[in-house]
């Protein structure tokens, strides 16, 4: 008797699913996902955050404001970002001041320079005295650090000067 003969087909196991995945699997899966949201949450609340200060800097770009509308847009960013009360009794160089305080170490001289009698005398028409006064504007809006103090002031709007 041939002792192949005996032998019966050989049969493949059953397939292996795909599914369930291994436990390794979903926890990768669930923190990519996670540092996906946290980035996408990340970039919206810092376009949020600095809205006001683009929004004040379109405005100074277009050319189109007194140097008094000047001074009451800084103050209007100020006040969003800093604490109302320290900004909105401030006016002249009290303000001027306050504003240079916002400035990292190295900016302060420039800003200083530009702004230099600027805010008190913001009524008398000049040339030269609008042209330094919003580049002081730009330098302070460009290099001021804030904080936001709490989240219901970043609900708030810039309204035309």
């Amino acid at each position: 008797m041939d002792p192949l003969a005996q032998l019966k087909d050989v049969h493949l196991p059953e397939q292996i699913h795909n599914y369930p995945i291994a436990p390794g699997w979903w926890l990768l899966a669930i923190i990519i996902l996670a540092a996906i949201i946290w980035a996408i949450k990340t970039v919206v609340n810092h376009k949020k955050f600095n809205h006001q200060r683009k929004v004040a800097k379109k405005l100074l770009r277009d050319g189109q404001l007194s140097n008094a509308e000047i001074i009451v847009l800084m103050k209007t960013v100020a006040m969003h970002y800093l604490p109302r009360e320290n900004v909105a009794s401030l006016h002249g160089e009290k303000l001027a001041q306050y504003l240079q305080s916002q400035l990292p170490e190295k900016y302060r001289a420039n800003f200083n320079s530009l702004i230099e009698g600027q805010l008190n005398q913001h009524y008398a028409p000049s040339l030269q005295s609008d042209v330094s006064l919003i580049d002081a504007a730009n330098l302070w809006l460009t290099h001021a650090k804030f904080e936001l103090l709490n989240k219901n002031q970043a609900q708030g709007a810039i309204s035309d000067v």
